[in-house]
């Protein structure tokens, strides 16, 4: 699904104990929505690889990030995504 299609939904906050603890939903959920905060359990990383990733793509996981990128998107910016530093990259040759 493309980035600017995706819904996210905040920090829904029930209005009391008894919601919270209620055996059905208190909240909708579509079928765009997603919870960033939520991606980390999904990746299944563990020990050192999980903190190397948290501290260089922790951002990924916050809701924040994912709205900065689609208002990027829909004002039209395109965003560039390098798999490996400049450096590592394969060079065309001039000929």
């Amino acid at each position: 699904m493309p980035v600017d299609r995706l819904q996210l939904p905040g920090d829904a906050q029930a209005s009391s104990l008894d919601e919270e603890m209620d055996a059905e939903p208190w909240f909708y959920v579509g079928p765009n929505d997603i919870f960033p905060e939520e991606f980390l359990p999904f990746l299944g990383l563990q020990g050192d690889v999980k903190e190397i990733f948290l501290r260089a793509h922790g951002d990924l996981l916050r809701a924040a990030f994912w709205t900065q990128m689609q208002a990027q998107l829909r004002a039209g910016e395109v965003m560039d995504v390098f798999a490996y530093r400049q450096s590592k990259r394969l060079r065309r040759n001039a000929g």
